[in-house]
């Protein structure tokens, strides 16, 4: 987490840089040809550092998660399968299709591709497996 801080602050000060070099650019302030060049250095330097966090950054599970949330989300959900079993085993319910499944006090909740509301109250004894699987 603490790299995420010295990032941003590295950020923040190649933008103060690029901030002073782009108001003595437009300004006319006469300078020598080296602040233009380091201008351009830090421009390129942004450019990198921005490729290479965002490389780092886009491979973690953590974003990995928040881009599946966010497919969900916005793509009317995961083609998942649902199947509720018995404490012996046997499969007491099985659904499939393209929903989010919320899990709150011993209760899976989704609505359906119909718009209908489904709740599963699983009590002490039911187990619940949500599998996603590849839509059809």
């Amino acid at each position: 987490m603490g790299w995420i801080v010295l990032l941003w602050i590295g950020f923040l000060v190649v933008g103060a840089l690029l901030a002073w070099g782009a108001y003595h650019f437009l300004s006319g302030y006469n300078t020598n040809r080296i602040v233009g060049f380091a201008f351009i250095g830090a421009i390129i330097v942004a450019l990198v550092a921005t490729i290479f966090m965002t490389n780092q950054l886009t491979n973690t599970e953590s974003f990995k998660r928040w881009k599946k949330s966010v497919d969900s989300e916005f793509k009317g959900g995961i083609t998942r399968q649902i199947t509720v079993y018995s404490e012996g085993g046997e499969v007491i319910f099985k659904n499939k299709g393209k929903f989010d499944v919320e899990y709150t006090e011993g209760r899976l909740k989704w609505i359906d591709e119909n718009g209908k509301v489904q709740i599963i109250y699983l009590g002490n004894s039911a187990t619940a497996v949500v599998n996603e699987i590849e839509a059809e």
